[in-house]
C-alpha cells in the first residue's frame, strides 16, 4: 500500500565516491505549512555537483542526488490537509503554477545576525539544496523530478519571461549569484572601475556581464591563459582579453600595458597552479582580488604576501548570495536581458556531461532538461 504521506520522486544519483550517477526511485514528504512542493523544469551542472558526488569536500550523504541551481514550478504548498493551491497561496506572492529559481540553500534558522542581514550562507544552521539535513531528512537537489523547499527560499521568476529564456536561467541560482554578489557587495556599481574576470566559463562568462552593464562606465577585461575566446568575451560586453600564464616573459610584456590598472580582479576559476603573483601584478594600489572559485578541500594556494603588503592590496573570499540578494539578480538580468550561454542534454547524458565539465568542453554551462527526460528514467 502506497504512503500517503510520501511523495513518490525519481532522479539520478551517486551511490558512493565513484561520482557515477544512475536512475534511483525515492520519495520525498509532502510539502509542510512552509513548504513548497516543485516540479523541476531544468537544473544546470555546477563543478560542485561533481565535488559532491564523489564527497571532495568529505561532506556527501549517499545516495546523493545533486542539482542546486534549478528552475520549477509549483505544484503543492504545504497546507493543513495537504490540498494543492487552487488560487494565492498562505505565503504572498506565490501561485500554483508559477516559476520559481532555486540555488544552492534550501533552510537556515531565519533568526540569526547573518539570516537577518540576507546573509543565510553564513547562518549556523544553514542547510544545502542536496545532500544536506534538516527537519529530519536529507535533502535531494534538482536532478530529481520534486523538491521540497522552503518557501523563503524560492525565488520567483518574472511572469512575462520568454520560454526560451526560462530554459536558460537556471545557471543564474548558483554561477550567477556567485558572480553578482561580490560584484554588488563590492560597489562596482559606482563605475569608472576597471575590472579583470579571471577566467571565461560557467562564472566568467555571466561576471563579464554583470560587471559591463551594472555600470557602462566600466571597463571589463576577461584574463586567461589564452586568447581563444577573445570575440566572445568582446560579445559578451570585455573591452578585450588578456593573456597571462606561466611565461615570465611574456607576463612582462603584459604588464608594461596593464601593470597596476585594475581596482578589481574578479576570480572565477578553481583550478590548481594559478599564477596568482601574475595577477597581483595587474591591480592597483589599493586594489581587489576576489576569489569564488572552489577549488578542493585539501589545497593550498601560496599568497603573494610581498605584493599584498607593498600595494596596500586585499584578497577577498565570496560564497554566494542571500534570497533578496538573489531575487535582485533575477530581476536585474530580466532588465538587462543577462542571459547564461547554456548547452541542453537529457538526464541520461548527465554522467558524460560531467566528464566534459572537467575538461572544460562546454560553452558555458551545461542544463538538464529534466521535465522532458524524466519520464524515461
Amino acid at each position: 500500500m502506497a504512503n500517503v504521506d510520501r511523495v513518490p520522486n525519481v532522479g539520478y544519483a551517486a551511490m558512493n565516491t565513484k561520482g557515477v550517477l544512475v536512475p534511483w526511485k525515492y520519495t520525498i514528504r509532502h510539502p509542510l505549512e512552509d513548504e513548497l512542493l516543485v516540479r523541476v523544469l531544468y537544473c544546470g551542472i555546477c563543478h560542485t555537483d561533481i565535488h559532491m558526488a564523489e564527497n571532495d569536500w568529505h561532506t556527501t550523504r549517499y545516495p546523493c542526488v545533486p542539482g542546486h541551481e534549478f528552475i520549477g514550478v509549483i505544484e503543492m504548498a504545504g497546507r493543513s490537509e495537504l490540498e494543492q493551491i487552487d488560487g494565492p497561496s498562505s505565503e504572498p506572492g506565490f501561485e500554483k503554477g508559477d516559476y520559481v529559481g532555486i540555488g544552492f540553500m534550501c533552510d537556515s534558522c531565519l533568526e540569526c545576525e547573518s539570516c537577518l542581514d540576507d546573509r543565510q550562507m553564513h547562518c549556523d544552521k544553514q542547510v544545502d539544496t542536496f545532500s544536506g539535513f534538516t527537519r529530519g531528512e536529507v535533502t535531494y537537489g534538482g536532478y530529481g523530478k520534486f523538491v521540497v523547499i522552503r518557501k523563503a527560499f524560492a525565488v520567483k521568476i518574472p511572469k512575462d519571461t520568454k520560454p526560451e529564456i526560462l530554459r536558460d536561467m537556471a545557471p543564474l541560482m548558483c554561477a550567477g549569484i556567485t558572480t553578482y554578489a561580490p560584484i554588488v557587495s563590492n560597489h562596482m556599481s559606482r563605475g569608472n572601475l576597471r575590472i579583470g574576470v579571471i577566467g571565461l566559463g560557467g562564472l566568467g562568462h555571466l561576471a563579464v556581464q554583470f560587471a559591463a552593464k551594472i555600470n557602462p562606465t566600466n571597463e571589463v577585461y576577461v584574463i586567461s591563459r589564452s586568447k581563444n575566446k577573445e570575440q566572445l568575451a568582446k560579445q559578451l560586453g570585455a573591452l578585450g582579453m588578456i593573456q597571462v600564464g606561466s611565461d615570465p616573459e611574456k607576463n612582462d610584456g603584459v604588464m608594461k600595458e596593464y601593470g597596476n590598472r585594475f581596482d578589481y580582479l574578479l576570480d572565477t576559476v578553481a583550478v590548481s597552479g594559478k599564477p596568482l603573483a601574475e595577477y597581483m601584478r595587474l591591480l592597483k594600489p589599493l586594489g581587489t582580488l576576489i576569489t569564488v572559485g572552489l577549488p578542493p578541500v585539501d589545497e593550498i594556494i601560496p599568497m603573494p604576501v610581498t605584493a599584498l603588503v607593498m600595494k596596500n592590496c586585499s584578497i577577498q573570499g565570496s560564497l554566494v548570495g542571500g534570497i533578496k540578494l538573489t531575487q535582485n539578480m533575477i530581476d536585474f538580468c530580466h532588465e538587462h536581458s543577462i542571459t547564461p550561454m547554456c548547452e541542453h542534454v537529457k538526464l541520461s547524458q548527465v554522467n558524460e556531461a560531467f566528464q566534459r565539465v572537467l575538461k572544460s568542453d562546454v560553452l558555458f554551462r551545461f542544463v538538464i532538461d529534466v521535465a522532458d527526460s524524466i519520464d524515461s528514467v
